[in-house]
């Protein structure tokens, strides 16, 4: 979310939790740089404003389907 909120998207995969893990065990064994570049090539810039916009039309779209009992979902 911190990300997200500066604009920004971090796509993260297994990688992250090894070094979280890491650096919950001993911060000190993490390589700072590796973990620096792999923060920045997991993440990519965004338009905050369309992003937002994006929600709220999904948040406005799933509070009528559960008005109505309708729903453009054919799962549901």
């Amino acid at each position: 979310m911190f990300y997200f909120l500066n604009g920004y998207r971090f796509t993260y995969d297994d990688e992250v939790r090894t070094i979280l893990k890491q650096f919950g065990t001993d911060q000190t064994t993490v390589d700072e740089a590796e973990t620096i570049e792999y923060l920045r090539s997991h993440t990519e810039e965004i338009n905050l404003v369309g992003e937002i916009g994006q929600w709220r039309d999904d948040l406005i779209q799933y509070g009528l389907d559960e008005l109505t009992g309708g729903s453009s979902n054919p799962n549901d």
